[in-house]
């Protein structure tokens, strides 16, 4: 939300030449907008028992990054139930 996702996208890029060669290679996606499409696209070409969301906040009072947080959480709990892995 307004840039926070700069710092994080830049160190992502600046590393990407030292990522580890598999078959199942790591692909990271930063999503930093109230726009419900964005995240919906994503949602659709992700398999939640394969997904790792990592929510970053200084304060966690931004509805842009409450709303995402919500409709993620949501999405997992739908696809693999109230587990300890959505926390």
């Amino acid at each position: 939300v307004g840039g926070s996702d700069l710092g994080p996208q830049m160190v992502t890029h600046a590393l990407c030449d030292f990522k580890v060669k598999t078959a199942r290679p790591l692909n990271v996606h930063f999503v930093s907008t109230m726009d419900g499409s964005q995240l919906s696209d994503l949602l659709h070409q992700l398999r939640p028992e394969t997904t790792l969301f990592i929510i970053s906040s200084k304060s966690f009072g931004t509805i842009d990054t409450l709303s995402n947080a919500q409709t993620v959480r949501q999405w997992l709990e739908k696809a693999l139930g109230k587990h300890d892995r959505v926390v």
